[in-house]
């Protein structure tokens, strides 16, 4: 789980009013299984499907990851 709570833009030197970011908090998940000389890993991220922005900037904010998953297969010799 990861939490960044509110962040404000500062824009006053552009001629834009002051706005704030809102906070969000980000569920992920992983699980891994090892046999033989194979390890099999699921990582999911932002399980609840979270809209938020990572990065405040001027005009708005930067979008970040939509749910996502990733499957890593290794082979080991």
């Amino acid at each position: 789980m990861t939490y960044t709570g509110e962040r404000s833009i500062n824009s006053n030197a552009f001629g834009l009013p002051d706005s704030t970011i809102d906070a969000y908090t980000v569920l992920d998940a992983a699980v891994s299984y090892d046999v033989e000389n194979w390890n099999v890993q699921l990582n999911l991220r932002n399980l609840t499907d979270e809209t938020y922005y990572v990065k405040a900037l001027f005009i708005g904010g930067l979008p970040g990851d939509s749910r996502n998953a990733k499957l890593t297969v290794r082979y080991t010799f």
